[in-house]
C-alpha cells in the first residue's frame, strides 16, 4: 500500500504534456507539432539500429503514433515509398540485455514500423504531444542495485539527459517500487507525467519517439557517442538530484583536524566480512572516521546516499553495494575487495574504470588465501566460490590500503581535482613477523605533518591509476636482512635487502599461474649441460623439483632446470667456479622474439629479479640467444656487471652463495609494489629504461606552461595486420588540432632509436599490438591512447596496456572502433555472427579468435568519432 501511495504521488506531482485542443490526427495537409508539414519527412534512414550487442534502439522523428494496446509503434509517411519499405518493421524488447532470455523472457515486445498516411487504418491521436517521448522497459534483473544503475539509471541518463527534462517516459512492465525507488532522478530527468504503457488504452502523438535506452559498457559512459557526456557528468547530475552536499572529498594537511570518513559497505549475506568490527576499529586507529553501512529496510535510496556523501572513502567487498560509489565526492577513495577465484579483471571492470572515470581514486585489494573462508573446505564442496560468505581481512595489508588513503587526502592538500594524483604503496615484510601484527601510527597522526616517505610513488593518470594491493602474506617477495653479506657495501640509496649467506631450506614456489621460482643460500652448485641445481645442506632431506625458468611455466619448448637438495656433499659434483655474488638462472625461450613478450615475459621479470642487486649478479641463461641479448644490451648491461654464461654449452660446476631458478613475475607488464623487492613499481621501470637508453624527457610537455608549442603525436603505423587504411586522413585531422605528427613503425631491431623517438612524443596512438609496448619509453604524464578493434576485445586490450601505462604514470584512453570501421565488413555481412555474436567466436579458442579479429582485421578510423578523444589527450596535457 505504501509503495503505491508513493507511485500515485509521484505520478500526481508531474504535469502532463501539452495536448493540442483537437483530438483528430493531422492529415497529409495539416502542420504537424513541431511545425513541419505533413508531406515533409526530416528521417530518411531506418528506423531502428539492431546492430549493437547489447540494446536496439529505434529513433522516428516526425509523425509517430503510440498504441500501446497493441504494443506497436507507428511512423505515418506520406511520402512515395516503395511497397518494401513500407512493409519493413521491428521487433523490439526496449531493454538493454538483448541476447539475455533470463533478464528479457516476460517483457513487453513491441512492434516499430512504417505506416502510410492515406491508409484508412491510421490509428488517429487521442492525445497529442509537443514533446519526444523514450519508451523502455523496467523489469531484467531489478531488484540488484548495481544492475538497476548500469541497465536502467545510466542509459536512461544517457538516453534522456539532452532533452533537458522535455521529454515524457512511456514505460513497459513498470515496477511501481522501482518508480518510487527512484523517484528523484526520474523528476530530475522528465518534467512530465509517467505513463504505464502496458494499461495506456490511448492512442499518444509525438513529434519524436525513441524505442530503447542506449548502452555503452557496464557503468561506463563513452563520450565519443555521448556528445561528449562522461561519467563525471554523470556523478554531478545524481549529486544534483539527490541534493547532496558534498562535492569533492576532504583535503588533509597541517591545520585541518577534521578525521576522513571511511564508509565500509557491510553484506548480510554472501561475500561479507567477517570481522567488520575488527577492519572498523582497524581504521578508527588509522585516523579514519569508520560508518558501517547497509540500507535498512525503510531507508529511502535518498537517504543512504546522503550517507555515502559525507564519506571520503569506500570500503567493500566485490558486489552490488559498491555501486554507491556514484554518490561519493569527487576524489573519494574506492578500495574494493576482490574475492579468491581470479576476478580480478571483473572486478577492475564493474567498479575499478566507473571510479576512475568519475575522478575518484580506485585501490584493488585482492585477498590472500589465508582470508578466505574456502580456507577448510574440501576442493569437491566448493561449486560457486561467489557464494561463500565469511571473508575475514588481514589487517597487516588493511593497514597499508588506510596509509594509502591518507597519503593521498594529505597531498591532496597541494593540488586540485584536475591533476589526478594517484598512490602505490606497498606493505614491509617488517609489519607481519610469525602471526604478529605490528602496529605504527602515520606519521601525520604522530607528528601532524604531512606524513610523505620515501615508500610513496606518486604519480599520474588520465583518470586515476590502479594500484594492485595483492594481499600475499604467507609468500611475501621482498628480500629479508639475511642476505646482506653476499654483496659489496652499496649506495645508501639503493642499498640491497638480501639475505645473510645461512643455511635455509629452498624456496621452490608453485603456486604463481603463470611461473616456478626457487631460492636458495648457501652451498649451491650448477652444472650447466645436465641442467642441474645441487642444494648441499645437512639440514635438508633429498628432494627434487622440475622447474621451467621462463614466465610461461606450461610452455614446451623450454627445458626444465633441475633443483634438488642433498644433505652430503658426497655424490654431488665438486665446484670448479667459485663465485662470490648472486646467480639467476633463467630461460630465452617460449614467446622471445615478439616485441611485447620481450617486456612482459623476460625484461620486466628480470627486473624485478635482479634490480635489486645494483649489477652485482651474474646471469645464467639456457636457451641463450646472442642476438637477443645485444639487442637489449643497453638493459642487460644495467642489470648486471658480469658475463653471461651459456648454461647448455657449459660443463663447469659454479658455486654461488645465492641462487634463483626462475624469474619473479606478478601479471603482464605489470609490478605490484606490496610483492616487489624495494617496493619497485612501474614508474621504477620506466625511469629504469630511460636511464638505460639515456633519454632525455622525464616529462611530458605542459600545455599549462607553454600554451603556443605543439604537443608530439607518435602515430604508431603497422604494416601488416591490424593497420590504419587511411593514415593520411588521420595525419590531416590531428595536424588540424595543433598536433605535430610524427609517423612511424617501429623497427624492432633498433630499439634505443626508436625508444628516442617514443621519448620525445607526448602522446602516442595506435591499434592494439606489440606496438604499443613502447609505451614504456614515454615520458610521465603522457597521453597513450589505444584503438581497439572489433569485436569484444576491451578486456584483453585493458589488460594488454591499459593497466601497464596507468601503473607507469601515463594518460589512457580507449577508443573501441565501430563496426563500421572495421575492414571486417568488407568480408562479412552486416548481421553475421562476427558482428552480432562476437562470443560464439570467442569460445572457439584463443587462435580462432586471433585469426579472424587480430589478422584478418585493419581499421579504417572515423576521424570525426575519433576527434573527441584526440581533444581529450590535449586537455590532459594542459593540465
Amino acid at each position: 500500500m505504501m509503495m503505491r501511495i508513493l507511485y500515485n504521488s509521484w505520478l500526481s506531482a508531474h504535469t502532463a504534456p501539452p495536448v493540442s485542443g483537437a483530438q483528430e490526427s493531422p492529415g497529409p495537409h495539416h502542420p504537424h507539432p513541431d511545425g513541419t508539414n505533413g508531406n515533409e519527412e526530416p528521417q530518411r534512414k531506418p528506423l531502428c539500429d539492431t546492430s549493437d550487442r547489447r540494446a536496439d534502439i529505434c529513433d522516428m522523428e516526425g509523425d509517430v503514433r503510440v498504441r500501446a494496446s497493441s504494443s506497436s509503434i507507428f511512423f505515418v509517411t506520406s511520402s512515395d515509398r516503395n511497397f518494401s519499405e513500407l512493409q519493413e518493421s521491428w521487433r523490439i524488447k526496449p531493454h538493454p540485455r538483448k541476447g539475455d532470455h533470463a533478464a528479457l523472457s516476460r517483457l513487453t515486445e513491441m512492434s516499430v514500423g512504417y505506416l502510410s498516411a492515406y491508409e484508412e487504418d491510421v490509428p488517429k491521436c487521442d492525445v497529442k504531444s509537443s514533446v519526444p517521448a523514450i519508451i523502455f522497459a523496467t523489469g531484467g534483473y531489478a531488484g540488484n542495485f548495481f544492475h538497476e544503475t548500469t541497465d536502467l539509471v545510466v542509459p536512461l541518463y544517457i538516453t534522456s539527459h539532452k532533452f533537458g527534462g522535455e521529454v515524457q517516459f512511456l514505460i513497459s512492465d513498470m515496477l511501481p517500487w522501482w518508480i518510487a525507488k527512484y523517484d528523484l532522478l526520474l523528476k530530475k530527468l522528465s518534467h512530465y507525467e509517467i505513463i504505464d504503457f502496458n494499461r495506456d488504452p490511448l492512442v499518444r502523438c509525438y513529434p519524436r519517439v525513441i524505442v530503447g535506452i542506449t548502452f555503452h559498457k557496464d557503468m561506463s559512459i563513452d563520450p565519443a557517442r555521448s556528445g561528449g557526456v562522461t561519467m563525471f557528468d554523470f556523478g554531478q547530475f545524481i549529486r544534483s538530484a539527490y541534493s547532496l552536499e558534498r562535492e569533492t572529498a576532504i583535503v588533509l594537511g597541517e591545520k585541518q583536524e577534521k578525521k576522513p570518513r571511511l564508509v565500509i559497505i557491510s553484506r548480510k549475506r554472501t561475500r561479507k566480512f567477517s570481522n567488520v568490527d575488527e577492519i572498523s576499529r582497524m581504521a578508527e586507529w588509522q585516523g579514519f572516521e569508520p560508518v558501517i553501512a547497509e540500507i535498512k529496510k525503510n531507508q529511502s535510496l535518498g537517504e543512504f546516499a546522503r550517507v555515502v556523501n559525507s564519506c571520503d572513502a569506500m570500503l567493500g567487498v566485490h558486489g552490488a553495494g559498491l555501486t554507491n560509489l556514484i554518490f561519493l565526492p569527487t576524489n573519494a577513495v574506492v578500495i574494493q575487495v576482490v574475492p579468491l577465484g581470479g576476478l580480478e579483471t571483473y572486478c577492475w571492470s564493474d567498479y575499478g574504470v566507473p571510479a576512475l572515470e568519475m575522478k575518484m581514486r580506485y585501490l584493488q585489494y585482492s585477498i590472500s588465501v589465508t582470508e578466505s573462508s574456502l580456507m577448510g573446505l574440501e576442493k569437491t564442496i566448493v561449486r560457486n566460490m561467489s557464494r561463500i560468505e565469511a571473508r575475514k581481512l588481514g589487517l597487516a595489508l588493511m593497514i597499508g590500503c588506510c596509509i594509502v588513503i591518507l597519503t593521498y587526502f594529505v597531498s591532496m592538500s597541494e593540488t586540485t581535482v584536475d591533476q589526478q594524483l594517484s598512490v602505490a604503496y606497498r606493505v614491509g615484510t617488517a609489519e607481519v613477523v610469525e602471526g604478529k601484527i605490528s602496529l605504527e601510527k602515520p606519521e601525520r597522526l604522530r607528528k601532524g605533518g604531512h606524513g610523505n616517505t620515501a615508500e610513496e610513488k606518486v604519480h599520474h593518470s588520465n583518470f586515476s591509476a590502479i594500484s594492485h594491493m595483492t594481499a600475499k602474506e604467507e609468500k611475501r617477495e621482498s628480500k629479508k636482512p639475511k642476505d646482506e653479506e653476499i654483496l659489496p657495501p652499496k649506495r645508501e640509496d639503493e642499498r640491497s635487502q638480501t639475505m645473510k649467506p645461512k643455511v635455509v631450506e629452498p624456496i621452490c614456489d608453485f603456486s604463481n599461474p603463470r611461473t616456478e621460482f626457487c631460492e636458495m643460500t648457501g652451498d649451491v652448485r650448477i652444472h650447466g649441460k645436465s641442467s642441474s641445481v645441487v642444494f648441499v645442506s645437512p639440514h635438508q632431506r633429498s628432494n627434487e623439483w622440475k622447474i621451467v625458468p621462463y614466465v610461461r611455466k606450461q610452455m614446451g619448448n623450454v627445458e626444465k632446470v633441475s633443483v634438488r637438495t642433498a644433505s652430503s656433499p658426497q655424490g654431488v659434483p665438486e665446484c670448479t667456479i667459485n663465485r662470490s655474488v648472486p646467480a639467476i638462472v633463467f630461460a630465452l625461450g617460449g614467446f622471445t622474439g615478439n616485441y611485447y613478450h620481450d617486456f612482459t615475459d623476460v625484461l620486466l621479470p628480470l627486473f624485478l629479479t635482479a634490480r635489486q642487486f645494483d649489477g652485482e649478479v651474474q646471469f645464467l641463461i639456457t636457451n641463450i640467444q646472442v642476438w637477443w641479448l645485444h639487442k637489449y644490451d643497453p638493459i642487460m648491461k644495467r642489470l648486471t656487471r658480469y658475463e653471461f654464461v651459456d648454461l647448455d654449452d657449459s660443463n663447469q660446476v659454479l658455486c654461488h652463495p645465492y641462487v634463483m631458478v626462475g624469474l619473479r613475475f606478478h601479471n603482464d607488464l605489470t609490478i605490484q609494489p606490496a610483492r616487489a623487492p624495494n617496493g619497485y613499481s612501474m614508474i621504477d621501470f620506466t625511469a629504469f629504461l630511460r636511464s638505460a637508453y639515456s633519454l632525455k624527457k622525464a616529462h611530458a610537455i605542459s600545455l599549462r606552461e607553454h600554451p603556443d608549442r605543439k604537443p608530439r603525436l607518435l602515430l604508431v603505423a603497422r604494416n601488416g595486420t591490424r593497420r590504419f587504411t587511411n593514415v593520411p586522413e588521420i595525419v590531416q585531422m590531428a595536424e588540424g588540432l595543433n598536433y605535430e605528427v610524427v609517423r612511424a613503425d617501429a623497427d624492432f631491431g633498433d630499439v634505443a632509436g626508436f625508444a628516442s623517438v617514443v621519448n620525445s612524443c607526448d602522446v602516442i596512438m595506435g591499434v592494439h599490438g606489440a606496438g604499443l609496448t613502447n609505451l614504456v619509453f614515454l615520458p610521465m604524464n603522457a597521453v597513450l591512447i589505444q584503438i581497439v578493434p572489433c569485436c569484444e576485445l576491451e578486456g584483453m586490450a585493458t589488460h594488454t596496456f591499459g593497466f601497464p601505462s596507468m601503473a607507469a604514470g601515463l594518460n589512457y584512453l580507449e577508443y573501441n572502433i565501430s563496426v563500421e570501421e572495421s575492414t571486417l565488413l568488407e568480408l562479412y555481412t552486416r548481421e553475421h555472427p562476427v558482428f552480432t555474436d562476437p562470443q560464439s567466436l570467442h569460445k572457439q579458442g584463443w587462435f580462432k579468435m586471433g585469426k579472424l579479429y587480430l589478422v584478418k582485421q585493419n581499421v579504417k578510423l572515423d576521424v570525426n568519432r575519433f576527434r573527441p578523444f584526440l581533444l581529450r589527450a590535449m586537455d590532459l596535457l594542459g593540465r
